[in-house]
């Protein structure tokens, strides 16, 4: 496995029972890339993210994180995970953002470890990466979604991740917010080379902030540098003959 591949799947298939979701699904993801995957509601898009982040088994075939098999990767901290909705949390929670940032750490350090003069330097600049420092000493429910947004990549950045994978990061956020929030994705992407791979139902926005795109209904129906496969025809095997395109920016 070269070192530049981060994750590879090989004929990877996954179902519910008698219900196929995924279907002989074989691609990889290389170091620096900026991979957004789109597909139609139930196409199996968040079931691919938790088979690569081995909280699913898949049915047949096999996952390779950073060269080995996953189920003797013992690096979970070297990839992070941001859940749909991450940003909801109720108005009373109690937990301040640094707070928040700081469980991000744990990843890294281990549990029960005391945090070392680093541990707290990288939290500091986890916070200032996502321009959040500000608001350290500020309970999380009082932000708003898009301030809740960048706590949450500042607690996955706490954990000096070289992966980074969202599911559908900007839901609930306003446009505003979510213009702002791909910018810091971008940056984080070509100036400290973290690796991301977001599920985005916007094909508009992958199509103008992801490098390249996997496109996802059940089986892989394209996979590539998102300027070539995004094309119509494409978008038609996604989501039926009636699909057109629309474009429109942030």
């Amino acid at each position: 496995m070269h070192d530049n591949v981060l994750i590879s799947l090989n004929g990877v298939s996954f179902s519910y029972g008698a219900a196929s979701i995924l279907k002989d699904l074989t691609f990889s993801v290389k170091r620096g890339e900026y991979l957004g995957i789109i597909g139609p509601n139930g196409g199996g898009k968040t079931t691919l993210l938790k088979i690569m982040l081995g909280l699913l088994e898949p049915t047949e075939g096999t996952v390779e994180l950073f060269g080995k098999d996953i189920h003797h990767f013992a690096e979970q901290y070297r990839i992070a995970y941001v859940p749909q909705r991450a940003q909801e949390v109720e108005q009373n929670f109690p937990a301040t953002v640094e707070e928040v940032v700081r469980i991000g750490r744990i990843a890294r350090r281990g549990v029960g470890k005391p945090f070392t003069k680093k541990d707290h330097e990288i939290i500091q600049n986890a916070m200032r990466l996502t321009g959040i420092e500000r608001y350290h000493a500020t309970r999380v429910g009082l932000l708003s979604g898009g301030e809740r947004q960048r706590v949450s990549i500042a607690r996955a950045l706490a954990g000096e991740p070289d992966v980074l994978i969202l599911d559908e990061p900007t839901s609930g956020v306003d446009m505003a917010s979510e213009r702002s929030f791909y910018d810091l994705l971008a940056t984080l992407n070509r100036e400290h080379n973290i690796t991301i791979i977001f599920v985005s139902h916007d094909i508009d926005v992958v199509y103008h902030e992801a490098q390249s795109v996997l496109c996802l209904n059940h089986d892989l129906v394209c996979h590539g540098l998102s300027s070539e496969v995004l094309k119509e025809d494409v978008i038609r095997r996604l989501y039926g003959d009636k699909a057109t395109i629309i474009p429109h920016s942030l």
